[in-house]
């Protein structure tokens, strides 16, 4: 085989996809039942809770759409981070990586089929489910309350740029994570992210004070760069430990 088709051939992928997917399609669907459930709970007390409080009075704005806010987008950012560090999910031992590792697929391949699942397709998931169950609480809430303008939530118009680039930041994070403690994946990488939100914070400050005075905006606009590029570093990273992980076990 030529270079190209050694590092990728989609029908090669399609068919580690197809195996990934099925293996995995039972619990998936339990859990897209379990974050729904979880979701429309969380969007119907809050519906409730933000509703009773406007009973017989007019107002201008849905008051619901704020406190979903405040559940729904940390939720986000925690089962996205959380996902994310799944990606490795089947190696913590040498009889997965044997069944992982020597499929007949280049590592890129196998780790891409990977990705997908647990990064795009949940942030897919997230909001198809979100968006359900917030057309519920509309159509449920809209005929109890008509002075109230009940309308559905769009959650990218409040600062969605800020609040992807978290999410990103923090999941691609998790995805490096994950290749470097793949026993313990979720709970090393907190604390990795836990000891590094103090170190950058520190240095933040401090960047804050010698900078004080300067052009803002530029500070701004470099510290987005600095935090959209290492999300495609940290997703090579991924790959990379990736493709060096053996088959024996190391203690």
């Amino acid at each position: 085989m030529n270079t190209e088709s050694d590092f990728f051939a989609f029908g090669r992928f399609k068919a580690c996809f197809r195996m990934m997917w099925t293996e995995l399609l039972r619990q998936n669907i339990i859990r897209l039942i379990m974050l729904f459930s979880a979701l429309f709970i969380i969007v119907i007390w809050s519906a409730l809770a933000s509703y009773f409080s406007y009973t017989g009075v007019v107002v201008t704005h849905d008051p619901a759409q704020t406190s979903e806010m405040f559940f729904v987008v940390p939720l986000f950012v925690v089962l996205g981070c959380f996902f994310s560090s799944q990606i490795m999910r089947g190696l913590k031992d040498k009889q997965g990586r044997v069944h992982s590792l020597t499929l007949p697929v280049s590592p890129f391949e196998s780790w891409l089929s990977r990705w997908i699942i647990n990064v795009p397709m949940f942030l897919v998931a997230f909001w198809v489910c979100f968006y359900a169950a917030d057309l519920l609480r509309v159509l449920i809430f809209k005929p109890l309350y008509p002075h109230i303008p009940i309308v559905p939530l769009h959650v990218f118009s409040y600062g969605w740029i800020d609040y992807m680039m978290a999410y990103f930041v923090l999941t691609s994070f998790y995805c490096a994570g994950a290749s470097f403690f793949p026993k313990r994946p979720w709970l090393a990488t907190s604390i990795m992210v836990f000891i590094l939100g103090w170190v950058y914070g520190f240095i933040g400050l401090v960047t804050g004070f010698l900078m004080y005075g300067s052009d803002a905006d530029l500070v701004a606009v470099l510290l987005r760069a600095y935090f959209w590029l290492s999300v495609p570093f940290c997703w090579w990273l991924s790959y990379k430990r990736y493709k060096e992980l053996e088959v024996i076990d190391r203690f």
